[in-house]
C-alpha cells in the first residue's frame, strides 16, 4: 500500500560516542542497523523516504547507495536532535510541498517492524494528528504527525527530540505500545545483548 501523502524521515545523525564507533554500521542478521531502518521505512510505502545523517555521514550513504531513499546531511548534527529534524523536514516540505504527515524513526532500533509503523499510520488514517510509540511509561519515537505540527516541530531547539510535543493538547494524540522500542544500541554492552538475545 503506498502512503504517499506521508514522508518518513529515519535520524540517523549521530556520533555513536558510548559506542565508540559508528552504529549505524553494525552488523545484525546479515545486515548493518542503517541498511535494516532503511528497508524496513521504505517497505511502509511512504514517500519519500529521508535519512538524516551526521558523523560519519559519507560511510554511512554508502552503505545505502543502492536504495530509493533521499539522504540529507546535517552540519549542525552536534547541536541536538532538533537540528537532524529541521533539516529532513527543510528537505520534505520543499520537494513535497503538499505532505500531509510526517513520521520520524530511528537507526538504532533495531527490533522495529513494519507492521509497528503501519499501526502508527492507520491511527492517523483514523483521525489522529499525533501518534506515538509507548514503552516503558514513555511516548516517543517511531511517531508520526500530521500537517498541523510540521511548524512545531521546526521550532524545537537544542536537544529537544519531538517527544516535548506529545505533553501540548492530548486531543487527538494516540498511543501505540512499542515494548521492543526500549531496546536500542547505543553501548557495545547493548550490542553484544542483541546478539545473545536475538541472534
Amino acid at each position: 500500500m503506498l502512503n504517499s501523502d506521508i514522508g518518513l524521515i529515519v535520524l540517523a545523525a549521530g556520533a555513536s560516542t558510548r559506542m565508540g564507533r559508528p552504529k549505524q554500521l553494525l552488523h545484525w542478521r546479515g545486515t548493518t542497523l542503517i541498511r535494516r531502518a532503511a528497508t524496513t521505512a521504505l517497505a511502509t510505502g511512504c514517500q519519500p523516504i529521508i535519512v538524516v545523517l551526521g558523523a560519519a555521514a559519507a560511510v554511512i550513504q554508502a552503505e545505502i547507495a543502492d536504495l530509493d531513499v533521499r539522504v540529507v546531511e546535517n552540519a549542525n548534527w552536534q547541536q541536538g536532535m532538533s537540528t537532524s529534524i529541521q533539516a529532513g523536514l527543510q528537505y520534505l516540505l520543499q520537494t513535497t510541498p503538499d505532505v500531509e504527515a510526517v513520521l520520524f524513526m530511528l537507526s538504532d532500533q533495531p527490533l522495529l517492524m513494519t507492521a509497528h509503523l503501519q499501526k502508527l499510520i492507520a491511527a492517523y488514517r483514523q483521525g489522529a494528528d499525533r501518534v506515538a510509540s509507548e514503552y516503558q511509561e514513555t511516548l516517543a519515537v517511531p511517531a508520526l504527525f500530521g500537517r498541523s505540527w510540521l511548524e512545531a516541530l521546526q521550532c524545537l531547539r537544542g536537544d529537544e527530540g519531538a517527544r516535548a510535543l506529545f505533553h501540548q493538547d492530548p486531543t487527538h494524540l494516540v498511543r501505540i505500545p512499542f515494548p521492543e522500542g526500549f531496546f536500542d544500541v547505543d553501548t557495545p554492552e547493548a550490542y553484544h545483548a542483541l546478539i545473545q538475545k536475538f541472534p
